[in-house]
């Protein structure tokens, strides 16, 4: 099973209880988060979460749709992060 760095990024209503919903989601995985970060908009009143993990492709469906349907996520995107090297010629 090899795991690929996933960026997500969530956008939801004010929700009591969202934040956690979304966390219970990888813990009963066992997957460890890589990177959180969590931000309460003033202006729009909407939430934004940005999640980065490592985990298999085959399990990026499941878990986005599983984030999908917790109540108030507005959209969910779901980004591989892959590394470039760049090679130079001489």
């Amino acid at each position: 099973m090899n795991g690929k760095k996933i960026k997500f990024t969530i956008w939801a209503d004010p929700n009591d209880g969202f934040l956690q919903r979304v966390l219970l989601i990888f813990s009963r995985r066992k997957i460890p988060l890589s990177k959180f970060s969590f931000e309460a908009s003033d202006l729009s009143g909407e939430l934004h979460c940005q999640l980065e993990v490592e985990l298999c492709e085959s399990l990026l469906q499941r878990i986005t749709k599983q984030i999908e349907n917790i109540l108030g996520v507005k959209y969910v995107v779901s980004e591989v992060k892959e590394k470039h090297l760049s090679i130079i010629d001489q």
